[in-house]
């Protein structure tokens, strides 16, 4: 295990940006002692845009008595009508957001599910790099997950046991300053083998918390790179790439 020293990390601009994109208001603003509820999907309804260089995207959720649905857009620069569009299902549990679209025969296109953690703060929401804490008892100290899971169910029979895909991210921070941050991804071929998907990442650095008027900030360097994270309203801990938030029309 390294143990290298608690230092103070350069923001990069790209990160730094992401505090006046974001706009997000001080974690200490909600009532003390909330954090996720077991549903949240209140709070997602609604209409979200992410802008990119070549268009934007929008989710679009909407709750109704027969049960909760998604939107989800793709549009190019300057477009009115999307170029790609998927719907279905959706639910909000526990800080982990699931989106499910059925199985088409007719058109060949499969059905699938999503599921991993989601973050709302503020007017900005985010389902990338989102991880939850394995014991929320134990402050920042402690290891973050972001525990992702897409099924496919390719001939219409209803979805495999055995997710397509998988990818598990850990955040560890340790009380001498120094964190560990791991990925992993893995894929299920044809014969039903889970086989990795890519190179699995270990890496160790270090780590600073900061508490302002915006809320509690992390730092994170490893030999790498550099990453800034917020502690949300929802109870998460998200990173504050501009590049991973959903903003509220």
């Amino acid at each position: 295990m390294m143990n290298a020293p608690l230092v103070r990390l350069p923001i990069p601009a790209l990160l730094a940006l992401a505090f006046v994109t974001l706009a997000l208001p001080a974690c200490g603003d909600e009532d003390e002692g909330t954090g996720a509820t077991e549903s949240g999907f209140v709070e997602l309804a609604g209409s979200w845009t992410r802008t990119h260089a070549s268009g934007h995207y929008v989710y679009t959720f909407l709750s109704a008595e027969d049960g909760d649905s998604f939107t989800h857009e793709s549009f190019e620069i300057g477009a009115s009508t999307p170029i790609n569009s998927s719907s279905g299902g959706a639910s909000a549990l526990n800080g982990h957001l699931a989106l499910w679209t059925v199985c088409e025969l007719t058109t060949g296109t499969p059905g699938s599910q999503e599921l991993g953690p989601y973050a709302i703060h503020g007017q900005a929401f985010s389902r990338d790099q989102v991880y939850r804490p394995m014991d929320p008892d134990t402050g920042i100290h402690g290891i973050w997950l972001m525990n992702w899971e897409r099924y496919v169910d390719t001939d219409c029979t209803g979805y495999p046991d055995t997710p397509h895909k998988t990818r598990t991210d850990t955040l560890e921070f340790h009380d001498d300053g120094t964190f560990r941050y791991t990925s992993n991804e893995m894929t299920t071929t044809a014969g039903g083998t889970v086989v990795p998907l890519g190179q699995a990442i270990d890496r160790w650095g270090t780590w600073l918390l900061e508490e302002d008027a915006g809320g509690e900030t992390l730092y994170t360097q490893d030999d790498q790179q550099t990453a800034v994270y917020t502690l949300t309203e929802s109870g998460a801990m998200a990173n504050l790439n501009p590049s991973y938030w959903y903003i509220r029309d």
